[in-house]
């Protein structure tokens, strides 16, 4: 009877932190895009990487902060951040084109090509995509 009385704690206790950590973690992410916004870089990448810190699979909130890093020219760790959403979501061309535009911000323009490419593969409307793979067309 006291491991049921145990296990029915726990649950109960569950029900009530799962909640608050998700708050917290919608919290941080919109105080990230609203520093992003106002240009507050170095606050948006501390918010968007403690959101990451609680839910280390929400891509949503690593792909925010790759952003972010690239706006901010922290391209290592935005090598990092890529490699870490293209485990979480490798069929996400979001990260795909991230990738393209930290190669074109190295004047890489072949693997920029190839990593457009790729977005364009797995998403064929992302008009973005096709401009970014024309313009490292272009420079190559």
């Amino acid at each position: 009877m006291s491991t049921f009385l145990n296990i029915t704690r726990l649950l109960a206790i569950l029900a009530i932190l799962l909640p608050i950590s998700l708050f917290s973690q919608e919290k941080e992410i919109a105080e990230g895009k609203t520093a992003l916004q106002s240009g507050d870089l170095t606050k948006a990448i501390e918010m968007f990487r403690k959101a990451t810190r609680e839910d280390k699979k929400n891509v949503e909130a690593h792909i925010l902060l790759a952003q972010t890093l690239y706006k901010a020219d922290s391209l290592n760790a935005l090598t990092i951040e890529i490699a870490l959403i293209n485990d979480l979501d490798p069929n996400n061309s979001a990260v795909h084109i991230l990738q393209g535009d930290a190669w074109m911000k190295q004047k890489l323009y072949v693997p920029a090509i190839t990593a457009y490419v790729r977005a364009t593969e797995l998403d064929s409307n992302n008009l973005e995509a096709w401009v970014k793979l024309a313009e490292a067309k272009k420079k190559a």
